[in-house]
């Protein structure tokens, strides 16, 4: 970096001091934000004022709570300098609020491994859990061992947000999950904003720069604060709240990333990486067998742009919810690699481009006996015609070669519809191979209703097996 760069930025802060603060991985946007942060010293809080310690054995969730309380009235932003900030309890962040921590980073049994070994790589797979993993000296920067809420999915979240509020370069690790623990259980979301507990649904919110060690439920954009699997007792109508942005993700789920919920205004996500933050063979399981790494249901005007996901059971899926409501995303330049990256269960719109998916078994550790690299299976009892179109997309299927000779029900493509479905393939490559059972590359089952439609434009199929390739059956054939 030039230091021309920052003098034209400020003159009040000195290189030395501004490159001590800054750490690996920093960008531009970043330094400007930290020299903002400077420049409004005078409306912010620090957390250690009102009696924090971030040693990681004081509970510091009354006194993180003090000084969001203490800001509250007038807004402004609750520093938590860097630490490791143990919470048995979850915080609401109030309107005008924003949680500003110091950019996370993790080193031993953490960071190491991923910047020492390719992603995948047997000759770190292994391990023990234990607290061990939460020693304060590998966790650098701001850090919350969060505790609160263990058994209970639909507890308080760790911090609750409102409208107008924003939480940034915090990092969390899950005391209740692996390889925090042998024995792992539900927890809330480390972040979340519940339309029935926000007072301000007009406003922007924004979540970034954020690390997710091991969630079990990372970031909740959702109507209610219900996180149950079925979502049957949920209302039928959506709701709205303001622009909500979430950029700069990175973490390794253990059951759901980020869940967006039934919110009918727009939510955007930007620069999210899911991978395994450990190789520790627990959370490695657990991980490859039960995450989904983005979950949406019932929702609209989803923005997805640069998205990776690896080792997840499930990449990127979209839900039925809310009495057959619909969904609408669009994607664009998503990396999804795992057991099967896209399955979009729920009716709506879809605009999915420049993206590439990969069926996978990470160490042979998932029990999964199908892998697709896309599945579609429409929502019989959502009343909207769905439209799926696939710009530009790479599908990859080895699922059976190199370390896994075992034979999987695999294809590339899975598709069940009714009448009224509209899928258009436009500028796709498969590639894989499948030299046991001659599976097909696409599968299409047409279920019930009038007729579908599905359209392949400049589809490229390279592989040196003669796998047929479609498959077409349904009742109403």
């Amino acid at each position: 970096m030039h230091t021309s760069y920052f003098k034209k930025l400020t003159k009040t802060v000195s290189v030395v001091a501004l490159a001590a603060a800054v750490g690996f991985g920093t960008t531009y946007a970043s330094v400007r934000s930290l020299l903002a942060d400077a420049a409004s010293a005078g409306n912010t809080v620090n957390v250690k004022d009102y009696g924090a310690k971030g040693d990681g054995d004081t509970d510091d969730s009354d006194a993180i709570q003090k000084a969001i309380n203490a800001i509250k009235a007038k807004g402004g932003k609750v520093f938590i300098p860097a630490g490791l900030y143990y919470m048995e309890s979850g915080v609401t962040v109030p309107p005008g609020v924003s949680i500003v921590g110091t950019t996370p980073a993790a080193t031993g049994p953490w960071q190491n491994h991923l910047d020492s070994h390719d992603k995948g790589g047997n000759s770190i797979y292994g391990g023990s859990s234990g607290l061990s993993w939460t020693i304060g000296d590998d966790m650098r920067g701001t850090w919350i061992l969060a505790a609160n809420g263990i058994g209970n999915r639909n507890a308080v979240a760790t911090f609750q947000l409102d409208g107008n509020t924003s939480i940034e370069r915090v990092g969390f690790v899950n005391k209740s999950q692996y390889p925090c623990t042998s024995s792992p259980s539900e927890a809330p979301p480390l972040i979340s904003v519940s339309t029935a507990k926000a007072t301000n649904t007009s406003s922007t919110i924004k979540i970034s720069d954020i690390s997710l060690a091991n969630p079990y439920i990372g970031i909740a954009i959702a109507q209610g604060s219900d996180f149950n699997n079925d979502y049957t007792s949920t209302p039928s109508n959506k709701s709205k709240l303001g622009t909500v942005t979430i950029s700069n993700i990175m973490g390794s789920p253990q059951y759901k990333g980020i869940i967006i919920k039934g919110i009918s205004t727009p939510v955007n996500l930007n620069n999210i990486q899911f991978n395994y933050s450990c190789y520790e063979s627990n959370h490695v399981a657990e991980r490859t067998n039960y995450a989904t790494d983005i979950e949406v249901s019932g929702s609209d005007k989803v923005s997805l742009v640069s998205v990776l996901s690896f080792g997840a059971n499930y990449g990127l899926m979209t839900k039925p919810a809310f009495s057959g409501r619909s969904s609408q995303v669009t994607a664009v330049n998503l990396n999804l690699e795992s057991g099967i990256p896209l399955y979009l269960t729920a009716s709506g719109k879809y605009e999915i481009s420049n993206s590439y998916l990969f069926t996978i078994c990470p160490f042979n550790a998932s029990s999964r006996k199908e892998y697709r690299c896309l599945k579609i299976v429409q929502d019989k009892d959502c009343k909207t015609a769905p439209n799926y179109l696939f710009n530009n997309i790479m599908l990859q299927d080895p699922i059976e070669f190199g370390a896994n000779t075992k034979n999987f029900n695999d294809s590339n493509i899975d598709i069940t519809v009714d009448g009224g479905a509209k899928i258009v393939f436009n500028g796709m490559q498969s590639y894989g191979y499948d030299l046991t059972q001659k599976e097909p590359v696409i599968r299409y089952n047409h279920r019930s209703g009038g007729a579908s439609s599905c359209q392949f434009i400049n589809f490229n199929q390279i592989s040196s097996a003669s796998n047929p390739f479609i498959s077409i059956s349904g009742s109403a054939l």
